[in-house]
């Protein structure tokens, strides 16, 4: 355990730390959350649906081709 808080960045501990927070604040006011495996859905689901339209239709579509290895 020691290796381990020795070997995180600080990026690490604070993710962490955020995470540990917002899943404190999401069990106090007993909402629900799944996994970002699927689609994230909280008890607010339409608010995030609608965020979520808006980063995709702001998203580029551009495809860059692969380059063939010399």
């Amino acid at each position: 355990r020691e290796l381990l808080k020795r070997s995180m960045t600080d990026q690490d501990r604070f993710s962490t730390w955020m995470i540990s927070c917002m899943t404190q604040l999401m069990e106090a006011s007993r909402s629900t959350y799944q996994a970002f495996d699927e689609t994230f859905r909280g008890s607010f689901p339409a608010v995030f649906e609608r965020c979520a339209r808006q980063r995709i239709t702001e998203a580029s579509t551009f495809i860059a081709q692969q380059q063939p290895d010399p």
